[in-house]
């Protein structure tokens, strides 16, 4: 017992004096002090404050070169990592997917970036998050890999997700919050032709390319069963719908 007392009083100490280095240190140091931790303990955390400080950075300037750095930093900590055939820490895998996701897909809701978005990369990520105990029930993290099945045309595995999300007990207005649409392969908004259908309370719309229905915005004016509608789809916490 003191020796589990022990390790988790030294393991507090260095969470403190880590929170410290985030927020007054300067990157030299901070390099210095990661490759350190890595070279002498293995530690991911270094890694993880650094990350975290460049996506600050480019939060604050929005951009696109400061996302660019902060994602070159991740890959190539990665490959480091992956090298030494040591598994990235579920806090370094958090915080490259926000640079990566922050960047790659809410920067280019309007127009086409230079390259296909990974969603494959998001997947694995976010995959790996939600494996983890603290991130089991995260909803942002389910989210992520629900779009990104969506992304992948594998709309039942997305749906059992966003089943599970409904059952969260989120507040609705958090839930149903408008949040990203289903892209394009470089990130811009796709439109979708498809045939409306009518059930029993709700309007739908079934789009042949994806092979599904999806509800209707309830507070938009729609044609009559079995006309055509262009319409984009856009996704909440709760589930997708046409827009």
């Amino acid at each position: 017992v003191d020796t589990y007392q022990r390790r988790h009083e030294i393991e507090m100490l260095e969470q403190s004096r880590l929170n410290i280095l985030e927020k007054c240190a300067p990157m030299q140091y901070l390099q210095e002090d990661a490759d350190r931790m890595w070279k002498e303990y293995k530690r991911q955390d270094g890694f993880v404050l650094i990350a975290r400080n460049l996506y600050s950075k480019a939060q604050d300037s929005k951009s696109g070169s400061d996302y660019n750095n902060a994602y070159q930093f991740c890959l190539k900590t990665k490959d480091c990592i992956e090298n030494e055939n040591e598994k990235l820490s579920v806090a370094f895998i958090e915080v490259f997917l926000h640079i990566y996701f922050q960047w790659r897909i809410r920067r280019y809701i309007h127009s086409e970036a230079s390259e296909l978005i990974d969603w494959e990369l998001i997947h694995n990520f976010s995959s790996a998050i939600v494996g983890s105990v603290r991130s089991k029930n995260d909803p942002f993290y389910n989210y992520l890999l629900a779009i990104a099945h969506a992304h992948l045309d594998d709309w039942p595995s997305a749906n059992i997700l966003f089943d599970g999300l409904r059952r969260l007990g989120i507040p609705s207005r958090i839930l149903y919050e408008p949040r990203d649409f289903l892209m394009g392969p470089k990130g811009n908004m796709q439109s979708f032709q498809g045939m409306l259908k009518k059930g029993a309370r709700d309007q739908f719309i079934h789009i042949q390319d994806l092979n599904a229905d999806f509800l209707l915005n309830r507070g938009e004016n729609w044609g009559r069963e079995g006309e055509i509608e262009h319409v984009y789809i856009r996704f909440s916490f709760g589930g997708p719908w046409a827009t």
